[in-house]
């Protein structure tokens, strides 16, 4: 009788059942090689999706590399046709002013 007394106090509760192991008592033995993919394999999934948002984070700063230099270049023919306007109407104004 005082020995089932004791083996609940030592167990803080019920009598566990014969042959049961909590998960955390129960002893794994990995090999080095499997706790080295088992640490590798849950690196790769934890930045994957930081992987993937670089990559798309670069997809859109080369589209808008490309957006700027078709800017610089519709901005360049735009000044080359006003100084052209602004050449001609000079010298056409010059006309109208005798």
């Amino acid at each position: 009788m005082t020995e089932v007394a004791i083996a609940r106090i030592n167990t803080f509760g019920p009598s566990p059942k014969a042959g049961f192991e909590s998960p955390s008592d129960q002893l794994i033995v990995l090999t080095y090689a499997q706790l080295q993919d088992l640490i590798k394999g849950a690196i790769e999934q934890a930045i994957q999706p930081l992987q993937d948002g670089i990559a798309q984070l670069r997809e859109e700063i080369d589209q808008d590399r490309q957006d700027i230099a078709a800017l610089r270049l519709k901005t360049a023919s735009l000044e080359k046709d006003r100084d052209l306007f602004l050449r001609t109407s000079s010298s056409s104004s010059g006309l109208f002013m005798n």
